[in-house]
């Protein structure tokens, strides 16, 4: 049975000779980095800065499209659609709920919810 001292293992050094022209100042640079040594005894504690929180995105209401209501004597298209289960009437540029009406077709609307666009057709 072999007995190992921990104590007595050897370390493991080396050096790093960075002698390379610096892409950024166009000169040659001469970095001496300090004596890297490593041994097996060593802990090492990384310090990691928290990580930023992304702002959560909302997910998508459901949204229904019910149809197209026209007055003959203007040009103005009104719409009747479903956000969430609430109908609402609404025109081009209305915003219901973060959900923005961007155009109204006879057959489909066009809306926006967080820089994202989609086609609702009926």
């Amino acid at each position: 049975e072999t007995i190992i001292n921990v104590d007595e293992l050897k370390q493991d050094t080396f050096s790093i000779i960075a002698n390379y022209r610096d892409p950024f100042l166009g000169e040659n640079s001469s970095i001496n980095l300090p004596k890297i040594t490593t041994s097996s005894k060593s802990t090492s504690t990384k310090t990691q800065k928290p990580a930023e929180p992304k702002p959560l995105e909302k997910p998508w209401p459901i949204i229904t499209y019910k149809g197209m209501i026209k007055n003959n004597n203007s040009e103005k298209k009104v719409c009747i659609i479903s956000i969430d289960n609430k109908e609402q009437l609404v025109k081009e540029g209305d915003e219901i709920n973060g959900v923005k009406i961007t155009m109204i077709k006879k057959e489909s609307v066009q809306v926006s919810f967080q820089k994202e666009q989609k086609t609702i057709t009926k």
